[in-house]
């Protein structure tokens, strides 16, 4: 592995559900508007799958483009190949009759772009973090 090169475990043909914690926040608030009293866990998520090939390589390209992403090959003991939220319920309930639109996250690719963005405007600013003096 080049000192310009980040390297991950697995074969990144994994599929995931990611979700921003805006987004989560947005959803608990919607149920907590919406939901029944007692309707029960209720999964959030986009559920869509998404490689965690294409989320790393999304996310270091919109940090530093000419960074490779590259995988092991090798993965942890127990992780599946897919993980991805069921949300037929929260879809059930965020659509109920005069419930607000369906307020689901968007693409999740995009919103990797967007943190990767956010992420370099702070590294990019001189703020105090480990290793850098003050």
């Amino acid at each position: 592995m080049g000192a310009h090169e980040i390297k991950l475990m697995g074969s990144g043909n994994e599929q995931r559900d990611w979700l921003l914690v805006s987004d989560a926040a947005a959803l608990m608030i919607a149920l907590v508007k919406t939901a029944p009293i007692g309707c029960g866990p209720v999964n959030l998520g986009c559920g869509q799958a998404v490689s965690v090939h294409d989320a790393a390589n999304e996310f270091v390209r919109a940090i530093s483009p000419d960074v490779p992403v590259s995988f092991s090959g090798v993965r942890a003991a127990g992780d599946p190949d897919m993980l991805v939220a069921d949300t037929t319920k929260l879809k059930d309930i965020l659509t109920v009759k005069g419930a607000p639109p369906l307020l689901m996250p968007p693409n999740p690719l995009k919103s990797f772009g967007e943190v990767a963005q956010w992420y370099k405007n702070a590294w990019d600013e001189d703020v105090p973090r480990a290793g850098n003096a003050v």
